[in-house]
């Protein structure tokens, strides 16, 4: 296996919180020429009890989603993560509403197409 050097623009952590409604952290579009790639989304609530659904988004096509309890996360093998169906699309995490505090996390980067 040849494994190239990539051409990263930046590395991405987003992090977003909140009390009320759903929680959505979200990795924008990059630009023509470039593609967003997700490594790890974690998400919390703020009570334990709390279960949840916890789901991925490149645009507007679902990637996974993952029913948590508590806390919980959805984490890419590959060395390279879970790249953007597209090109200049923005990828989005959402936990589902719950109580107390929740919060959600999305660890990525950007990398050039060409």
């Amino acid at each position: 296996m040849r494994i190239e050097k990539a051409r990263v623009l930046n590395s991405i952590v987003i992090h977003e919180n909140g009390s009320a409604g759903e929680i959505t952290a979200e990795l924008v579009a990059p630009g023509v020429g470039y593609r967003n790639f997700i490594l790890k989304v974690d998400a919390s609530y703020g009570l334990a009890t709390t279960s949840g659904l916890l789901t991925l988004k490149s645009g507007l096509t679902v990637i996974c989603s993952k029913y948590i309890h508590g806390s919980g996360a959805i984490d890419f093998s590959e060395l390279a993560g879970f790249s953007a169906v597209n090109e200049n699309e923005g990828m989005t995490a959402t936990l589902a509403a719950g109580p107390g505090l929740s919060t959600c996390f999305i660890l990525g980067f950007t990398a050039s197409t060409s």
